[in-house]
């Protein structure tokens, strides 16, 4: 259930979280193990007089946001490694590489029960 599946996340070194994701309690919590960064706002305010104030600020602002992480494409995936900064990575499916094509056909045939039709 959900406890465990918590228990299996929090006990993880090696962490992959793809698209697909609908839970935004999940998307919250990684949103904030992802972290924060600062990025540099620039404001410009006009006086009554034509003239002109520039002004930049430093606002700290998630990593991912829960709509970025709702956001990600097929194949695109957040990866967190122990010990080390999270990154984005591109999945690579097993049905686009012809040495994966054949591995998993032979564990099929291997596997699977005869007379039952695969869909």
């Amino acid at each position: 259930g959900e406890d465990g599946m918590k228990s299996l996340w929090d006990a993880s070194t090696f962490r992959v979280v793809g698209a697909g994701q609908a839970n935004d309690s999940f998307l919250s919590s990684l949103s904030k193990l992802l972290g924060e960064h600062y990025v540099t706002e620039y404001s410009v305010s006009a006086g009554k007089n034509g003239s002109s104030n520039r002004s930049t600020s430093q606002v700290l602002r998630p990593i991912m946001t829960v709509d970025d992480l709702h956001s990600l494409r097929t194949f695109e995936a957040v990866i967190l490694l122990s010990g080390d900064d999270p990154f984005m990575g591109k999945l690579l499916p097993w049905f686009d590489r012809k040495d994966m094509k054949e591995k998993v056909q032979a564990s099929k045939d291997a596997h699977e029960p005869k007379g039952l039709v695969t869909v």
